[in-house]
């Protein structure tokens, strides 16, 4: 019987490590292909039924007191909560768990097999004795984890026992205890082996919680020092932050504490759902020793929003920051799969990313992604397929796609998606319902300006935060509008189809090719030409007497000191809530303070002509819309629409979220360059004249300029892309529409109709994409409109001018009559 069971002990070793080794991918998320996922449940099944035949047989031999026999139950025993695990990604009874607590339970099965081993070296019993009690103290946590769950898995139980897998860690901690007490017995010197593996669990939780601490009381500290600074006009949550060492911990703290944690309330009813009550789901991995250490760390005393803002700003969560109206944690993105069209010409690009969506789990599924897209860019199509049929998104405003979204999302559960603008060069999308039985496919199309760096071109992708997109099949295929040929930098290669972006580079990476002159090309629509032409500098007379130096982690001690010997206007800094004259007795001191800070703001709304605010920007900065309700965004906001503008020099093309928001409103008058371009225009005397035209826009960092002339304007040598015309809207949109106030509705109505025409998502514009004609009726959103519609890679030229539609009617009935004619000729000769 002994051979038996050990034949039977090999046997299955081999084919329950196989099915061990797929159930481990498949769980630590490598198992995500589109028609890998959907047969989840047949691999718990497989596994399922293999290993309680296993542990039926085994059972069945009758040798319980030998070592095979007790093998091949921690055997069977650890592959069924494999299973567990396996299921629990489909149907999320608990939290998705992490991997490392899953290398722990696979720890348990190898050493469970290999401490009864005949083995004769005593420093490898102990060791695998040391393994043991680190897994046992992780059992433990594992069966108070599920200890809530054991009254659902009794009913479950007549699902073919299925139920029984939340019995499974008490079952194994109690089955393993009992035998290492056993084993010990007949082993008294691996005991402390056993007991320092136990103890080194709660030795390293120990030590988490005063890392933990430690993280939480500076924020605590940092917080109750800005409470007492009452010349503070900034949320206390971005003055602590500034100065804050910003790094995982930190971000760690935060999502717990936006999390119901396990361990602090067993008897919460919303145990399993990780929601804080405003419709947002939290998605990460659990662990079971991060859950008992924050048992015993302080929560912080930020709000949810101000948590919320931290996240969104600093670690790119900004898509948690988004409302939702159903989960979203089983949702996964398989596929990104973009296109790039480069326009050389006219220094823009329109790029369309497909997006392949999974559910992994059961039931309906929101998806949600922020979108970060280079400074000027603009969503110019959208697109869901409905039933395997491309559907176009219709323009509307704003508060009727969010509610036609709404409505149908959260009351009739059909399919719609929507795109919505938001701060900082970024917008939301959206797309419902995502579940097991129907992935979805959604494209999205932007249009960006090409960035002009000397004699080359620059093409920068799009970011995509959001629904597990990590293990997201990425393809990238880049053309040029005239076909010229791209520079084999490394980053692409070529083959039949044209060139595509390598794999390793798809996610990241920056696209140079040749800068050519702007072509002559110009767009015909209504009545106007628009054609690029060269950006102009223009300059006028200005005599700063203060230069404001906005100094934050971004600068360097050498561009410090550079600027301090520049002659002339007198140097300040804002520290501590004031302005503070920077003299050679405390400008090392300050800059050393400083530079510390993650981001700096500087009040802005504060200062005149007289003024030049330097800055340089880090890439870590919250959005203006984070400061809208405070002391300071009021201020801002107020100064500027009442047209009082800073003038702002920056020393690198790259500008933050905060900077972008001012600069796109036209709240600033902005300028870039080396600091020697500084220092020639202050001994000059000159800085950058506003500019704002009516028949014109500016597009510095693409070195172009779009104008708006008569249709009849001479000089236009061919036809131009419609983006032309598209990207000239948005920005005279942007120029103006803030400028107004927002309640008038008229001047709101005007902005509104630029958009429907141009096809652009703006702040009152939004893009959306309803089942049927009758979902638009019921949300009065007009679905014809003779503007341009959704952009694609195949309407690049001009559309016809009505009169031109008109010649092209008669002569197409002109056509139509001569063929009828001869056919009638044809038919009368044959008679």
């Amino acid at each position: 019987m002994k051979s038996s069971l050990r034949q039977l002990n090999a046997l299955s070793l081999l084919g329950i490590g196989i099915s061990l080794v797929l159930a481990i991918i498949y769980t630590m998320g490598f198992y995500q292909r589109e028609g890998i996922v959907s047969e989840s449940m047949g691999i718990f099944f497989a596994g399922y039924f293999v290993t309680i035949i296993y542990i039926i047989v085994n059972f069945l031999s009758g040798e319980r007191d030998t070592d095979p026999y007790r093998n091949n139950v921690v055997i069977g025993l650890s592959c069924l909560m494999w299973c567990g695990f396996i299921l629990n990604r489909d149907m999320r009874l608990v939290p998705e768990i992490s991997g490392f607590s899953l290398a722990t339970l696979t720890m348990l099965f190898v050493v469970g097999i290999a401490v009864q081993s005949s083995i004769k070296y005593n420093w490898v019993i102990k060791l695998l004795y040391f393994m043991y009690g680190i897994a046992m103290f992780m059992l433990l946590l594992f069966v108070i984890y599920f200890v809530v769950l054991m009254p659902m898995g009794l009913i479950g139980m007549v699902a073919l026992g299925m139920g029984g897998l939340v019995f499974l860690p008490l079952i194994c901690f109690c089955y393993l205890a009992n035998r290492i007490v056993r084993d010990l017995k007949n082993r008294r010197q691996f005991t402390y082996a056993f007991l320092s593996g136990f103890g080194a669990v709660i030795v390293f939780v120990i030590i988490k919680i005063i890392l933990l601490t430690t993280v939480v009381n500076k924020v605590e500290r940092s917080l109750a020092l800005t409470h007492y600074n009452h010349k503070a006009d900034l949320p206390e949550w971005i003055t602590v932050t500034k100065k804050l060492e910003l790094n995982g911990t930190l971000e760690d703290i935060i999502l717990y504490n936006l999390s119901t944690p396990f361990f602090q309330d067993l008897a919460s009813e919303d145990l399993f759902r990780f929601d804080t009550g405003s419709n947002r789901v939290f998605e990460f991995k659990h662990n079971p020793i991060d859950e008992l250490a924050y048992v015993f760390v302080p929560r912080l005393s930020l709000t949810e929003d101000e948590m919320l803002s931290v996240l969104g700003f600093y670690y790119n969560h900004n898509y948690i920051k988004e409302k939702r109206l159903w989960d979203g944690e089983s949702v996964k993105t398989n596929k990104l799969w973009s296109e790039v069209m480069l326009y050389p010409g006219d220094r823009l690009a329109y790029t369309e990313t497909i997006f392949n969506i999974t559910n992994t789990g059961f039931g309906n599924g929101e998806a949600i992604y922020t979108i970060s897209m280079p400074p000027h860019s603009i969503v110019t199509s959208l697109s869901l397929w409905i039933n395997g049929v491309e559907e176009k998104a219709v323009l509307t405003s704003k508060e009727k796609a969010e509610k036609a979204y709404n409505n149908i999302v959260g009351v009739q559960q059909r399919d719609p998606s929507l795109v919505q603008w938001r701060e900082g060069n970024k917008v939301s999308l959206r797309v419902f319902p995502v579940t097991k039985e129907m992935p979805r496919k959604v494209k999205i199309g932007i249009t960006s300006p090409l960035e002009l760096n000397g004699t080359e071109l620059a093409y920068t992708p799009i970011k995509i935060i959001g629904q597990d997109i990590q293990n997201a099949e990425r393809m990238v295929k880049v053309q040029t509008i005239d076909d010229s040929a791209i520079p084999d930098n490394g980053i692409l290669k070529k083959d039949e189809n044209g060139w595509w972006v390598r794999p390793e580079f798809a996610s990241d990476f920056r696209l140079t090719i040749p800068a050519k002159p702007l072509s002559n090309n110009a767009f015909n629509w209504k009545g106007q030409q628009y054609r690029a032409v060269p950006y102009e500098k223009v300059y006028d007379k200005k005599a700063f007497r203060f230069l404001m130096l906005d100094v934050n982690k971004a600068w360097s001690k050498e561009e410090w000191n550079t600027i301090m010997a520049i002659n002339g206007p007198d140097k300040k800094v804002y520290f501590n809530n004031e302005w503070k004259t920077v003299a050679p007795d405390n400008s090392d001191e300050l800059f050393d303070e400083l530079n510390r800070q993650n981001f700096s703001f500087i009040p802005v709304a504060s200062l005149d002509s007289t003024t030049l605010v330097i800055t340089k920007s880090t890439s870590v900065s919250p959005n203006f819309e984070d400061l809208l309700n405070t002391d300071y965004g009021k201020t801002i906001t107020s100064k500027m629409n009442q047209g009082q503008r800073c003038a702002v020099y920056h020393l690198s093309a790259f500008t933050n979220d905060f900077w972008n928001t001012l600069n796109e409103r036209k709240w600033i008058l902005s300028d870039y360059g080396t600091i020697r371009e500084l220092k020639a225009l202050l001994e000059k005397g000159v800085f950058i004249k506003d500019n704002i035209i009516d028949n014109s826009i500016d597009i510095p960092l693409a070195g172009l300029s779009i104008r708006e002339l008569p249709a009849d304007s001479k000089g236009a040598t061919g036809n131009g892309t419609n983006h032309l015309y598209r990207m000239y809207a948005y920005n005279k949109l942007m120029e103006n529409y803030h400028f107004k106030d927002s309640s008038d509705t008229l001047e709101n109505k005007r902005y509104l109709e630029l958009a429907k025409d141009a096809n652009i998502v703006s702040p009152i514009s939004s893009l959306v994409v309803l089942e049927t004609q009758a979902d638009y009726k019921n949300n009065a959103i007009d679905v014809k409109n003779n503007g341009l519609g959704n952009a694609n890679m195949k309407n690049h030229g001009a559309v016809p001018e009505p009169h031109e539609w008109a010649l092209i009617i008669i002569g197409a009935a002109g056509l139509l009559y001569y063929v009828y004619k001869r056919k009638k000729h044809a038919w009368a000769f044959k008679a």
